[in-house]
């Protein structure tokens, strides 16, 4: 198992933490109250760093409760392995109602990603797999 290293800014703020064995993605809390409108965007800092283990990528998802309850996601949220920063997270409202956050409130999930770093090779020449060139759309709707 690898190691996942976090520094709190405070000692109140709760770590991030599987909600249950096997899960995929560690839960995220909110350090702020935010009131958000329909269509409201906010960056809503953690008050945490962390340092990812070698060839990995932290991505901040949104929880499907909260996008199906609440119609909020979130947006962009890819961490870089040499970034040691302040982690945020980017909620957007979807849905057609204000949505209230509150301190404490599990707001997004940390997913721990492997990454594969290759060679970029300009070319003329790409060989197609089975689908060719075929892109959106070419399996029906």
């Amino acid at each position: 198992m690898e190691t996942l290293k976090i520094k709190r800014f405070n000692e109140t703020i709760t770590l991030p933490k599987y909600a249950h064995e096997g899960d995929a993605g560690l839960d995220i809390y909110s350090t702020e109250c935010h009131r958000m409108l329909p269509g409201d965007r906010v960056t809503i800092g953690c008050m945490l760093s962390i340092k990812l283990p070698e060839n990995t990528l932290g991505l901040i998802q949104g929880r499907s409760g909260n996008a199906s309850k609440r119609g909020l996601t979130t947006i962009g949220n890819v961490i870089d392995e040499g970034y040691s920063g302040e982690i945020h997270v980017i909620l957007c409202n979807t849905g057609r109602e204000e949505v209230e956050i509150n301190v404490g409130d599990k707001i997004a999930q940390l997913l721990i990603i492997p990454v594969c770093h290759v060679e970029v090779i300009d070319t003329l020449d790409i060989e197609g797999g089975l689908r060719g060139e075929a892109g959106l759309g070419s399996t029906g709707v």
